[in-house]
């Protein structure tokens, strides 16, 4: 938490200087009362409630202080007694500690705050509680480590009593390990906290705290607070499994004969001069066999060739949409008797191809940080899996369950976040929690869960894991 608060004006730590003991108290808590107003001011703009209570707080305390010093408030600093001027040293305190505006410093100018309070005579002094954590905690089944719990408030009677306070979980009664005016710190012991694999425990927890019972009103009971733990399976996760699907552009092949039955009956096209003594010739035309493919290439096949240099066949032409072939023999006869007549009979081999938009698969065990890459299948309508299809890529991939460092993320637990590269709309994040639930995500498609959270970033997604708690569930 970072913030910039740009203030004008003398500031209350100046009245330290060689001229601060001739100073006005009034002025010194005026100006106070305006520096605090200010960082109240930018830390609501800003919702930053942790800042916007310790100086709301601030601006009270220094309200009550006035009104308690009120005839003194025209006095300088050297003419009042040394309890007001420790009070004021107090407030630079608190100041100083605004103007480092991290949460530990602010939480101290809080509690700097609350102790002036505690000094006048006519504020609340009955026990209060601000907060408290964890609010969750995950434990193994086997855990007998105790689990910190703090609370943060304001106890004044009690500890000036010191009136210890009590805190019940389950069956067992504790006293605080260690506490102050304004925290308390218990040991919670795991027996008692009924962590469970498969499922939240809810555990309530009542807080005893002494209060001055002649400001009690009616019958209220001013320091009992109850307050909820929710303990979380240690193993939040089942199955985490991510696919990315990642589109090529390939080609598909295939090949086939023409005469159109030669694959049933394996006879070919036949010129016969040998047997009228004449010349023959034969073109041949062929359209692709399958919707959407273009001819490539073809070959002639001979079966039979006599005389062979009075007969031949080959491929006359090659277009995307037609293959053309001729074929001819010549006679050669004497007196009706052949002599090297031309005799020939083939068969045309046809390669035909379809550029085919191929979908890649590489699925990733996040869990396990195994990968698998899926075979290749074409996203090409009506195309099939026939013929064979070649992707451009050389290398084979992982195969299934080898490790891969686009699968390694470290631990993931409670409170982690990953980030994971991805397809860019081209992924699928599969999960299973702890109970069996399941919970998928997708591209265009990260639906709300109080557990696990998924952050698509394009090239890559954030995957949360919050020991937040739905309600509902």
């Amino acid at each position: 938490m970072v913030l910039v608060i740009m203030l004008t004006g003398m500031s209350l730590a100046q009245c330290g200087g060689p001229d601060g003991g001739s100073r006005i108290v009034g002025d010194v808590l005026n100006e106070f009362d305006m520096y605090v107003g200010q960082v109240l001011d930018k830390a609501t703009a800003d919702a930053n409630d942790v800042l916007s209570t310790a100086a709301g707080q601030a601006l009270l305390a220094a309200k009550n202080f006035e009104s308690q010093i009120a005839a003194d408030l025209n006095k300088t600093i050297d003419n009042v007694d040394k309890s007001i001027r420790d009070t004021l040293d107090k407030f630079i305190d608190i100041e100083k500690n605004f103007k480092a505006d991290t949460e530990e410093v602010l939480q101290q100018a809080t509690d700097d705050t609350q102790q002036i309070l505690n000094s006048l005579s006519w504020t609340n002094k009955n026990p209060q509680v601000n907060h408290y954590e964890p609010k969750s905690t995950a434990l193994r089944l086997e855990d007998s480590t105790p689990v910190d719990f703090k609370i943060h408030g304001n106890w004044p009677y009690a500890y000036e009593t010191s009136s210890l306070p009590v805190l019940t979980i389950g069956s067992k009664t504790l006293q605080p390990a260690s506490w102050s005016t304004f925290e308390m710190d218990f040991k919670l012991p795991p027996d008692q906290l009924n962590a469970k694999a498969n499922a939240i425990s809810r555990v309530p927890l009542d807080l005893q705290v002494k209060y001055d019972e002649t400001h009690q009103y009616k019958d209220i009971k001013l320091g009992h607070f109850r307050f909820e733990v929710k303990v979380l399976p240690f193993i939040p996760l089942q199955e985490l499994t991510l696919k990315n699907t990642t589109s090529i552009d390939s080609v598909t092949t295939k090949t086939f004969n023409i005469p159109d039955d030669y694959d049933v009956n394996h006879r070919g096209y036949q010129l016969r001069s040998d047997q009228s003594c004449r010349d023959a010739s034969k073109d041949v035309e062929h359209a692709p066999k399958d919707e959407g493919f273009t001819i490539s290439g073809a070959a002639i096949n001979l079966l039979y060739d006599a005389a062979g240099e009075n007969a031949d066949a080959y491929v006359k032409n090659v277009e995307p949409g037609m293959v053309h072939v001729s074929a001819w023999t010549r006679g050669d006869c004497f007196l009706g008797f052949n002599r090297r007549s031309g005799n020939i009979e083939f068969y045309v081999s046809v390669t035909e191809t379809q550029r085919v938009t191929l979908a890649q698969n590489q699925v990733c065990d996040l869990l396990h940080q195994v990968v698998a890459k899926a075979p290749a299948r074409s996203t090409n309508p009506g195309s099939g899996d026939t013929g064979h299809v070649n992707d451009g890529n050389t290398s084979s991939g992982n195969p299934t369950g080898t490790s891969s460092n686009d699968c390694k993320f470290g631990t993931f637990t409670w409170g982690n976040t990953i980030v994971v590269p991805v397809t860019r709309d081209g992924w699928a994040l599969h999960s299973k929690l702890w109970d069996g639930t399941i919970v998928d995500f997708a591209a265009g498609n990260t639906v709300r869960n109080p557990y696990i959270a998924v952050n698509d970033k394009g090239d890559k997604i954030e995957i949360s894991l919050s020991p937040a708690y739905s309600a509902s569930r």
